[in-house]
């Protein structure tokens, strides 16, 4: 099958934002809120801290080296040294991107592709 659209090429923010939800099992709404703050990427005692339904905090423990690698990378290129991991660049607001459902009355089931800027 031939597609009429270029893929688009995949950038590194990408890449951290689906490792961190495949690699914390991590819900698309705990990954979009996470802060610089909720790493801890100490030499052998790298965890996050997620923030999820309810108010529950729960730390997860990383042991993939290639993934804590990216991690440490992505902020120090971003020159993110607090604040939220991930940001909305649209318009160039900088805040945290968010999930929002553009029809009211729709079934509150985040996705990736419906991330959209913080208002």
């Amino acid at each position: 099958m031939i597609c009429a659209q270029r893929p688009r090429k995949e950038t590194p923010l990408d890449r951290v934002l689906f490792e961190t939800a495949y690699v914390c099992g991590a819900r698309a709404s705990e990954v979009c809120g996470l802060y610089v703050e909720d790493l801890d990427l100490r030499l052998d005692d790298e965890h996050v801290r997620i923030h999820g339904k309810g108010g529950s905090v729960r730390t997860v423990l990383l042991d993939d080296r290639s993934y804590v690698a990216l991690l440490k990378l992505y902020p120090a290129r971003a020159g993110y040294t607090a604040g939220p991991l991930f940001r909305a660049s649209i318009n160039g607001c900088g805040r945290p991107a968010v999930l929002r459902h553009r029809r009211a009355g729709r079934p509150r089931t985040p996705h990736p592709a419906t991330i959209i800027p913080w208002s």
